[in-house]
């Protein structure tokens, strides 16, 4: 069962490279990789390296930041029509502000991902709680956030339960059912070896 964890553990790290805890950490980013990868690959191949790795996470960054955008566009906005008839045509005035403004800090904006790698890392100690750190700071970046939520709280094991339960393979046959005692004679369906 050991084995089948560590295989599906390998295959879902192969898919982030590894790198991605790493970068999430606010005590690393992508610094340790700039400090690691000379060592390990050379100075030349190190940048192309860390430009590849930059480059994974900013799409996966890309794809959650798409979520979250279909996900505000998606919001039902009409509960606010309904209780301010009031105000007539001020309503789609303002709804029309709200969509222009959203739009307008999109463009002239650094993106959040840029942000937090510009951001100075955090002093250098072993006890820091990375999940903690992005919860306490999921209000100045609510996508990374959710990234570290998903990419940090990795489950034990994704090993199927079934499989985790399952007996076949643990049936025991005529053989497996007798102990041996201190003389090595076989005494079958003893629960006790004398000793």
């Amino acid at each position: 069962m050991a084995s089948n964890m560590i295989s599906k553990f390998d295959q879902y790290w192969k898919v982030v490279h590894g790198v991605m805890a790493s970068l999430l950490d606010p005590r690393f980013k992508l610094k340790i990789l700039e400090y690691f990868f000379p060592l390990i690959y050379g100075d030349d191949r190190a940048l192309e390296e860390v430009a590849n790795v930059r480059k994974l996470c900013k799409d996966i960054f890309k794809d959650y930041q798409s979520r979250v955008v279909l996900q505000i566009s998606n919001l039902d906005t009409s509960g606010i029509s309904k209780t301010n008839d009031n105000f007539g045509g001020e309503t789609e005035s303002l709804d029309a502000y709200f969509s222009w403004n959203t739009e307008a800090s999109i463009v002239n904006e650094k993106s959040e991902f840029d942000s937090y790698l510009e951001e100075k890392t955090l002093p250098g100690t072993h006890d820091i709680d990375a999940l903690c750190w992005w919860k306490s700071n999921g209000i100045k970046y609510p996508i990374m956030c959710e990234i570290a939520r998903d990419k940090l709280a990795i489950p034990i094991s994704t090993v199927a339960s079934e499989s985790s339960f399952s007996i076949r393979g643990n049936v025991v046959d005529g053989v497996g059912d007798m102990l041996v005692d201190e003389e090595n004679d076989m005494t079958e369906g003893s629960d006790v070896v004398d000793g």
